[in-house]
């Protein structure tokens, strides 16, 4: 080995492409039968191994194979290669490419043993890292459970969560997916760690967050939507008084992606926090958020009217007051819009029927003979989450004492359409 080792070395010319992947699949190979023992020559390729993954037009097979090999020795020598983890940890990407074998799995676990090392050599882009898992089908389960655990021990640096929302809000360089694999990788933290977090952190985050609510992509408007309501949820709406005055005023921005993504956020906080946002304990906001949101039925977009319906909708059930104030004009809107192009906002019409049904019957009953109608033809729906919803008006119907009185003239139209909508499996 002791002269195997420099020939290696010497054949690692990416000018010669042939003889350059075999000599880097070689080291990798013989490094994981000589384990420790290659220890003595990794200074003979280790430079020249970064220099080739570094190197602008790489190939993308022996991109593959160095990132494998690189991976390879960091798991037999991870002492002398973490080290200089930073200067190729983003080139690890080159892995996702791989199919699932035994190279890609030593390779990942090499990477594993070099952060234990030297965790702060990963840090600046431990995304990239995270990125490249992301492409496994079905990781071992060691190896899922040595991944969290990196994981988790990053989180003991301050700089590592700043880093995370500087990836999703600010590197616009990086593809989406990417940007928004580190949102959810920070909100897995604020939701585990969140408490422990210093102060400064959690409110840098929050800042960066409302700046990115209007993001050009639609991936990272949803991701920073999905951010805000955990932050939300682990501190409390109280903690954040500024947030959903915030949210609101976006609504009336002339920007369709501010607007948009605002209400994705709103969306969001209704679905968690319905209860609080109709207790004294913020001041009863839905006083305004209901008006608010039913000035959107009839935008122009059909993601806004949903957005809007589906925020109202959250507090049906629960009888809110702020709702029940405006319940005529919320019905009124519903029926506006209950022939919508759109299937999103049919299916959103549909659900709020239906609550409606159960909890405020004397509003709907003068007009039982057309909600009825506009039933009979939403159960036929080409859009087959539209049908699903609105097959749950017969079930809510069915239960309420008027049914016979209503039902019954409809109801040879009605039951060819249930029988036809049955779905067996392969049990049944």
């Amino acid at each position: 080995m002791p002269d195997f080792f420099p020939i290696l070395g010497q054949n690692l010319n990416p000018d010669y492409i042939s003889v350059c992947n075999n000599a880097t699949w070689a080291i990798g190979e013989i490094a994981m039968k000589l384990g420790e023992e290659t220890k003595p020559y990794i200074s003979i390729v280790l430079k020249e191994l970064i220099s080739i993954i570094n190197r602008p037009n790489t190939t993308k097979t022996l991109l593959e194979n160095t990132a494998i090999t690189i991976g390879r020795l960091g798991y037999v020598c991870p002492v002398e290669v973490a080290p200089y983890l930073q200067e190729f940890v983003r080139q690890c990407t080159s892995l996702r490419h791989i199919r699932d074998n035994d190279e890609k799995d030593s390779a990942f676990r090499g990477m594993c043993h070099m952060i234990t090392v030297n965790p702060a050599g990963v840090v600046p882009d431990f995304i990239f890292y995270c990125d490249a898992v992301a492409s496994w089908i079905n990781p071992p389960s060691d190896l899922q459970q040595m991944i969290q655990k990196k994981l988790e021990e990053l989180n003991q640096y301050p700089d590592f969560n700043n880093y995370l929302i500087y990836v999703l809000t600010k590197l616009k360089t990086e593809d989406e997916p990417t940007r928004s694999l580190s949102g959810l990788i920070l909100k897995n933290n604020i939701r585990l760690h969140g408490n422990n977090l210093q102060p400064e952190i959690i409110e840098y985050i929050k800042q960066e967050c409302l700046m990115a609510v209007g993001d050009p992509s639609p991936l990272i408007r949803a991701t920073v939507g999905i951010l805000i309501t955990t932050i939300a949820s682990n501190g409390n709406l109280q903690n954040w008084p500024q947030l959903l005055p915030c949210l609101c005023d976006m609504l009336d921005s002339q920007d369709y992606n501010v607007c948009e993504g605002a209400f994705g956020a709103l969306q969001k906080i209704c679905e968690d926090s319905a209860d609080i946002l109709d207790s004294a304990a913020l001041n009863r906001p839905l006083n305004i958020m209901i008006p608010k949101f039913l000035q959107f039925f009839r935008h122009t977009s059909p993601k806004i009217r949903s957005h809007a319906i589906a925020c109202i909708n959250q507090f049906i059930i629960n009888r809110s007051q702020a709702l029940m104030m405006h319940i005529d004009t919320f019905i009124e809107n519903l029926f506006h819009l209950s022939s919508d192009e759109d299937h999103e906002v049919r299916r959103h019409v549909c659900r709020g029927l239906v609550m409606l049904l159960e909890v405020r019957m004397d509003r709907l009953l003068p007009h039982m003979g057309h909600i009825i109608e506009y039933m009979l033809q939403r159960t036929t729906d080409q859009d087959e989450s539209v049908a699903l919803e609105a097959s749950e008006f017969w079930l809510s119907l069915a239960e309420q004492s008027i049914c016979k009185e209503v039902l019954t003239p409809h109801l040879p139209r009605l039951a060819p359409i249930l029988v036809r909508g049955m779905r067996y499996s392969e049990i049944d």
